[in-house]
């Protein structure tokens, strides 16, 4: 559903301007989506679209759409735009809340997502050790596309998931295919020598080169695609696989106090549970000296990451925090170590690990998509070994299951 805000042009608008809208009555910035806003500009006689044709700030008080079109908005024209708002239109449940009886509420979908019994991922399950010119000839073909077609190549995946490569010389790899429901999609790998893709596809039915690569495999990882659009990992309330049940609702606060870090030293903690590691925070308890204390974290699947507790004089309290962690599954009685690197002459931390229980949900992508940008759905890495017998079910209160994300960026 949406709600609707009008205005009059006064000043032509161009590409990049900007057009200031009044929130309609009884909503502020948190009540609408961050996706599906529609403008109507009588002067055109169409409807524009998010984020292809602008993009929306919803402001303290009031909204910011930037217009993203070629052709100038003249002035006079008047502009309707239609906020989106999460949740099923009016008249589509027997049972809904009309906000003159009931306001900030609305009815939501409790959703099953299943995401199948995946086989195992297999690393050269498309490609086995190939080569591929920059102008598309294949070694077992002319070309990939032909190649997948004669069968010589296996493009079709039992589950949406996503892509990995390796190859030798340094090059852009870029996959072409669709996704579950027949769309097209491209994702293209950064400059280098190997790939692990972000974007659930079902098919590939093209593999090309920025430059000539040999001994090129691709094949399927273990990261899951979506059937609807996941706007916040909060909506998911638990995730079987197989006969293991994971609580997404709560998480787990492992505290490590580390001793004096005038010297190297390890604090470790325990996981009550299997999950990743969200965020990592270290505070100081006592001042350190005269340098800055290093920490890194590791787990049983490698390095964590780096917190860098800067030096304060005499203060305590002194918060740090660790963006972007790595290697962030931990097992189910598996250790979280803290290393202190450096040495300040004095000083004391405690550093505070959240862990989520199960596998890494990632949200969709909102914004336009690219063939860097993540999946337009959403996705889920699995904590069990995919084996073609353990199923996948995913729970949660999805405000609009309907709705399958932004369009997929097809090139």
């Amino acid at each position: 559903m949406f709600k609707k805000s009008e205005t009059t042009i006064g000043s032509a608008v161009a590409t990049s301007g900007t057009i200031t809208l009044s929130y309609p009555a009884n909503t502020s910035a948190g009540s609408f989506a961050a996706y599906g806003h529609k403008l109507w500009v009588d002067k055109f006689q169409r409807l524009l679209a998010s984020p292809a044709d602008f993009t929306i700030n919803f402001g303290a008080s009031n909204i910011t759409v930037t217009y993203l079109g070629s052709t100038t908005i003249p002035v006079g024209a008047r502009v309707n735009a239609q906020l989106n708002i999460e949740g099923v239109d009016n008249g589509e449940l027997t049972d809904r809340l009309e906000e003159t009886n009931v306001r900030r509420s609305s009815l939501s979908n409790m959703v099953v997502m299943n995401l199948g019994s995946p086989i195992a991922a297999d690393p050269n399950g498309v490609v086995v050790s190939q080569d591929l010119t920059a102008a598309g000839v294949f070694s077992v073909s002319i070309t990939a596309a032909a190649a997948i077609a004669a069968g010589a190549l296996a493009g079709t995946f039992d589950s949406p998931r996503n892509v990995v490569a390796a190859w030798t010389t340094t090059s852009v790899l870029t996959i072409t295919g669709t996704d579950e429901y027949g769309n097209i999609m491209v994702e293209s790998s950064a400059s280098g020598t190997s790939f692990t893709g972000a974007k659930a596809f079902k098919t590939i039915t093209d593999v090309s080169a920025s430059i000539s690569v040999t001994s090129l495999t691709v094949g399927t990882g273990n990261v899951l695609g979506l059937p609807s659009f996941l706007g916040a990992d909060a909506y998911i309330t638990s995730v079987k696989e197989g006969t293991t049940s994971y609580d997404k609702g709560s998480k787990v606060y492992l505290n490590s106090n580390t001793p004096a870090l005038s010297s190297a030293s390890q604090v470790y903690g325990v996981s009550p549970v299997a999950g990743h590691i969200t965020a990592m925070d270290a505070v100081t308890t006592t001042a350190l000296g005269t340098a800055d204390s290093t920490l890194t974290a590791k787990t049983a699947a490698g390095t964590v990451g780096t917190i860098t507790i800067a030096f304060s004089g005499t203060a305590v309290g002194i918060v740090d925090s660790l963006s972007g962690p790595a290697n962030t599954l931990v097992a189910a009685g598996g250790t979280v170590e803290i290393e202190n690197n450096a040495a300040p002459s004095a000083g004391a931390a405690s550093v505070t690990t959240v862990i989520e229980p199960g596998g890494a949900l990632v949200v969709g992508v909102s914004a336009a998509g690219t063939a860097t940008t993540g999946d337009n759905r959403g996705t889920y890495d699995p904590i069990a070994t995919l084996d073609g017998s353990t199923e996948i079910t995913i729970t949660g209160v999805l405000p609009e299951p309907k709705y399958l994300g932004v369009a997929q960026y097809a090139g």
